[in-house]
């Protein structure tokens, strides 16, 4: 009969067994070393990468790629920020630009004669001359406009005074006038002249206005001293005084008089001190007269017309 087969045992069985398992002679084998199934499954990573037949990463190579992205990254951000800057600029200096264009080249704030206002011309001003001046800047933008200039041409028509001219956007201005004070009424070649305090010729009338005195002093060559000095006597005097007045002459500069209401005669003299004068003679109208004398104010006189 065949003997049995015992079953053979595997490699891993023996391995199990270890030191325990002899030979069939009786005698012990070598013991195999017991490894576990953690020490195999490592083995592999304990493999280094150059037997692998890779390069080991250098952690100094690394950091250079990294510095070098970083500083790629800060150049972009800076151009970007330059570039912004830029465009920032370039856009303001367009803003600035056009804003200078619209305002002071452009036709959008041209000045338009239907908007020229003129304020404080009376009788002695003709307004139309005025606004023909100032109509003669239409067309110009209103901030290039020279509004002293306008103002001294505005001056040189007669009866004004001052002139003061004001923007009024978006296409207008204001002319704002002072007229001249006329004080005296000069007769010359069938018409009288009206004359401020300067002498300046404010108008032409053919009848002498109530409240203006007439100067008995010709507007001829060498009389310009003596009629200076009536003009300004005529200025200084208090306005009551002045509307009392019926006429008014002087022979030199020193030798002013005029005539009141009630054919009263004032010797004045000579233009100066003429606020002391003129308080000294109201006190002396306090005494009836035909003549008060306050040519020296400190001593005045009181006399009739017989004397």
């Amino acid at each position: 009969m065949r003997k049995p087969v015992q079953p053979t045992r595997s490699a891993a069985g023996r391995r199990a067994t270890g030191s325990s398992e002899r030979r069939e002679d009786g005698s012990n084998p070598r013991p195999i070393p017991e490894q576990s199934t953690s020490d195999i499954e490592t083995i592999p990573a304990a493999i280094s990468p150059a037997r692998a037949g890779k390069r080991a990463p250098d952690p100094a190579a690394d950091r250079v790629v990294r510095s070098a992205e970083r500083f790629a990254e800060a150049a972009r951000l800076r151009r970007r920020l330059a570039l912004r800057k830029y465009l920032i600029a370039l856009a303001v200096v367009a803003a600035i630009g056009g804003g200078i264009w619209l305002i002071g080249f452009s036709q959008f704030f041209e000045l338009r004669e239907t908007d020229i206002e003129i304020a404080g011309s009376g009788e002695l001003v003709a307004q139309a001359q005025v606004r023909e001046v100032a109509a003669s800047h239409v067309g110009t933008p209103l901030a290039r406009l020279d509004l002293d200039e306008i103002g001294e041409q505005i001056e040189q028509v007669r009866g004004v005074s001052t002139a003061l001219v004001r923007r009024s956007w978006p296409h207008g201005i204001r002319v704002s006038l002072t007229e001249r004070v006329v004080v005296a009424a000069v007769q010359a070649s069938g018409t009288h002249v009206l004359l401020d305090a300067s002498g300046e010729r404010v108008g032409e009338v053919e009848e002498v206005p109530e409240d203006v005195p007439l100067a008995r002093v010709p507007l001829s060559s060498g009389r310009e001293s003596s009629l200076a000095a009536v003009l300004t006597v005529l200025d200084e005097i208090p306005e009551e005084l002045r509307a009392e007045i019926i006429d008014i002459g002087a022979d030199t500069r020193d030798t002013v008089y005029f005539t009141l209401d009630g054919e009263v005669r004032v010797e004045w003299g000579s233009s100066d001190d003429s606020a002391l004068k003129a308080s000294v003679l109201s006190v002396l109208r306090s005494q009836e007269a035909q003549v008060y004398d306050v040519s020296a104010p400190t001593m005045p006189v009181t006399r009739d017309r017989a004397d």
